[in-house]
């Protein structure tokens, strides 16, 4: 293992302090105090972290269209539901707002109707991130948003970052990965799960002997937490993952992926609190979870496609039409391309839409190509 200097002092003598204490933690809970320890972790220590001069980019950052275009689909998820007069548009983990901000300059601009009616709302821990003045109601979570509400609640790139209990097929019995240190490292022992609620999730899976994987129960108590906001509208989740059967097919020793300057590694346990750490999302565990909290699947499928059915292909060359300036034409149209590249983003990331309190609808994002069936 790397040596402790990498990471931030602090915040790791904060993990050890908790490992002596304790024995040893779960995974889960090293992963939540690097990412979201006050002050201290990836997520909370006022960094700059995202855009070119952070660890990674995201669609919003990449290309303002693709707020304009998620825009186009919420307005439709609006018309549906009766164009009410007040439509709470929550974007939970929101970090630098980008993908709200491009919804409502787009709907202010061409759809006034529908942007009178948006009650927009920012999740987001890091109170960095918070704009003084802005037209946002900022929360640090979604618990404290008042309920019920009806409107749409949107994530891109969150779930990935949830904190995960990490298990292992040891011989047929079921092992989570704890976190202990040694010899001034920190170091993985397996012990017995530490919560019955990961075998619960894991009733449906035959893992393989040796086989490692993520457990994202914080992904379930989100789901569950929005069903209890929401009374009706939709929930929209953008992230890189793949429905169960693929899932735990093709991931036999982990998703776990941390990111630092644009670069990727699998080492979770260098530069801490200094890298962003992510998990690929199971798509099957969120639309089970959803309903068993009272959502239905509206529908499924890939960036590319998503896009693709919203209008992409006329934004190419569109930049004189939406006035956008410190961009050249060349740049514009490869920005676009990396949002729907296969083999990239238009494939690795999926987009897993659920309804509540209304008839199943159809929306235009899936007249493309709808991969619902592969979700169950």
């Amino acid at each position: 293992m790397p040596a402790l200097e990498d990471g931030n002092p602090q915040l790791i003598q904060k993990i050890k302090n908790k490992i002596l204490e304790r024995g040893k933690i779960p995974f889960r809970d090293f992963m939540q105090m690097a990412l979201y320890a006050p002050h201290l972790g990836y997520y909370t220590s006022g960094r700059e972290i995202w855009g070119e001069r952070g660890d990674y980019l995201t669609s919003p950052s990449i290309h303002p269209v693709f707020g304009m275009l998620i825009c186009r689909q919420i307005f439709e998820m609006w018309d549906i539901l009766g164009r009410p007069g007040e439509f709470t548009l929550i974007e939970a983990g929101t970090g630098s707002a980008l993908l709200s901000e491009g919804i409502l300059e787009y709907s202010k601009s061409l759809l006034p109707e529908f942007y009178k009616s948006i009650n927009p709302v920012i999740i987001e821990k890091n109170p960095v991130c918070k704009k003084d003045g802005s037209q946002f109601s900022w929360y640090s979570s979604l618990e404290e948003v008042k309920r019920p509400v009806t409107g749409c609640i949107i994530s891109n790139e969150l779930i990935d970052a949830f904190p995960v209990h990490v298990v292992v097929n040891d011989n047929g019995v079921l092992k989570e990965v704890y976190v202990g240190f040694k010899n001034d490292r920190f170091a993985e022992v397996l012990d017995t799960p530490s919560t019955p609620e990961i075998e619960k999730y894991l009733e449906d899976v035959l893992l393989a002997n040796g086989q490692r994987i993520e457990i994202n129960l914080e992904a379930v108590k989100y789901i569950k937490t929005a069903a209890n906001i929401l009374e009706k509208g939709f929930v929209i989740t953008i992230d890189y993952g793949l429905p169960a059967g693929e899932f735990y097919n093709r991931f036999t020793n982990g998703s776990l992926l941390c990111y630092y300057r644009h670069k990727i590694s699998d080492n979770v346990y260098e530069r801490v609190g200094c890298q962003d750490i992510t998990s690929h999302v199971d798509f099957t565990g969120l639309a089970r979870c959803g309903k068993e909290s009272g959502f239905e699947v509206t529908g499924f499928t890939t960036q590319f496609y998503f896009l693709l059915a919203l209008g992409v292909l006329k934004e190419f060359n569109a930049i004189e039409e939406l006035s956008v300036k410190d961009i050249s034409r060349i740049e514009w149209n490869q920005r676009l391309k990396e949002l729907i590249m296969p083999g990239g983003m238009g494939s690795e990331f999926k987009i897993l839409i659920q309804h509540k309190g209304i008839e199943m609808p159809h929306l235009r994002c899936f007249n493309y190509r709808d991969f619902k069936r592969e979700v169950f």
